[in-house]
Parts: structure tokens; sequence; C-alpha cells
């Protein structure tokens, strides 16, 4: 199946990828410079701060405007998924995998465990008195 979106296991595998790549990187003597950039493409390290830099990018959490942007997709992406029926699962992964990351006004809302209907004991046939009439 073709889609346009990561699983989560591609996800990761290019989240190590980078990694690697920005640690090989920084230590071979031939190249003069590694600069890793954040989302919002500020520098965020260089040279042997770089693989460090890169790590806390993915780790850091969204702010609320990004939150925001992140959550308008995930929106449009949820109308879409009557016509890409395929990528309903893509869409609620990639939902939970930013879900941590962001702010607290973002964060779901935790379910309020009330305590359910209760049964109550039946009383037997004889049991039953009607109440006092004056």
């Amino acid at each position: 199946m073709i889609t346009a979106l990561p699983t989560p296991a591609e996800h990761a595998r290019a989240r190590r990828a980078a990694a690697d790549i920005v640690a090989a990187a920084a230590a071979k003597a031939d190249i003069s410079a590694v600069t890793v950039l954040g989302s919002d493409h500020q520098v965020l390290g260089r040279d042997a701060w770089a693989i460090w830099a890169l790590a806390a990018e993915q780790r850091r959490p969204y702010t609320d405007q990004g939150a925001a942007r992140f959550h308008a997709v995930q929106r449009a992406l949820h109308q879409l998924h009557q016509a890409l029926p395929r990528m309903r699962e893509e869409v609620a992964s990639l939902t939970a995998q930013a879900r941590p990351l962001m702010p607290a006004p973002w964060q779901p809302r935790p379910v309020e465990h009330l305590p359910g209907p209760a049964w109550l004991p039946l009383l037997a046939e004889g049991q039953l008195s009607s109440p006092a009439v004056p």
C-alpha cells in the first residue's frame, strides 16, 4: 500500500537515520560544519552539539501555536477520511505520537470515572406492602 504518511515504524526509522547521519557527519574530519535547524528554522546546534540538538528537538514539546497548527491539519485529515479511509489509522497514529508533546490546553481531558448504575435488590413476592393510608 502506498501512502502519503509514514507509519510509526517508518517515522522512528527516519528519526534514527537522521541521528546516525548527524553523528557520522560530526565525527568526520573532512566535514567542516554540521548544523541542526529546528522546525522554526532556527539554529539549534552545531558540530559537536549537533547530535544533542537533534535529540532535544525531537523531544521538544509543541508550543501553543504549533499545537494549533498540528490540530488544524489533523481536523482537515479527519474530514477527508471519508474520501481516504485507508489513512484513518495513520492519522490516528500521528495524533497519538504527538499527544504527549502537546501543551496542557491541547491535551485531551481525562475521562471522569463515575460509578455506574447500581443494581438494587428485588423484594420477593409477599414482601411488598402498600403504604399506609391515613
